[in-house]
């Protein structure tokens, strides 16, 4: 395939960010379960859900899956920081040091990708 683009590259990690508030959305519409009609952050993170699976399929058209799939890998370090943030779940050394790890492969894969 073509060298991935970069507008591919950018959506991917968008799809990371959607995917990781979609996520969020769950956690918090998970705690007021068996309400699921009006449970609006179920909503919220099955809606978020659909939309991160439609920008993914587009950003495949931009680049070979060896580099776009591994930047999905990100959305482990947003689901942590937005964990820390939004709802108030602690972060140890380790945590911290998983995270810089995974951005490091990403970094590696992608550079790797690039040649």
């Amino acid at each position: 395939m073509k060298r991935t683009e970069l507008w591919a590259i950018g959506i991917i990690l968008l799809v990371t960010v959607t995917t990781s508030f979609g996520q969020l959305f769950l956690k918090q519409g998970a705690d007021t379960l068996p309400s699921l009609l009006s449970n609006t952050p179920l909503l919220a993170g099955i809606l978020l859900y659909g939309i991160s699976a439609l920008l993914f399929i587009l950003a495949l058209r931009g680049g070979d899956v060896s580099v776009l799939i591994p930047i999905l890998a990100t959305n482990f370090i947003w689901v942590a920081l937005l964990g820390m943030l939004v709802l108030g779940e602690p972060m140890n050394t380790l945590k911290w040091l998983g995270m810089i790890i995974v951005f490091s492969g990403v970094s590696v894969v992608g550079i790797g990708g690039a040649k």
